[in-house]
């Protein structure tokens, strides 16, 4: 889940810890509001993810820990 405090073009993805992208879940345009994504990883290996955030020109990132 995660909230877009005003319109703006949101893209977010996920990388392994080696720096390589895994996964894009998220490239387009946002109205202001809260939204919830899911990431299929089924084709991943168990263990520590970095999930980007890029939106208004602000990087946020967070560690995930994908257990299966």
């Amino acid at each position: 889940s995660y909230t877009v405090n005003i319109d703006s073009d949101v893209s977010i993805a996920i990388y392994n810890l080696l720096g390589e992208r895994v996964a894009n879940l998220i490239n387009e345009h946002h109205f202001s509001g809260s939204y919830s994504i899911d990431w299929n990883a089924s084709q991943n290996p168990s263990g520590l993810y970095l999930v980007e955030m890029v939106s208004d020109n602000k990087v946020i990132t967070n560690k995930i820990m994908l257990m299966k």
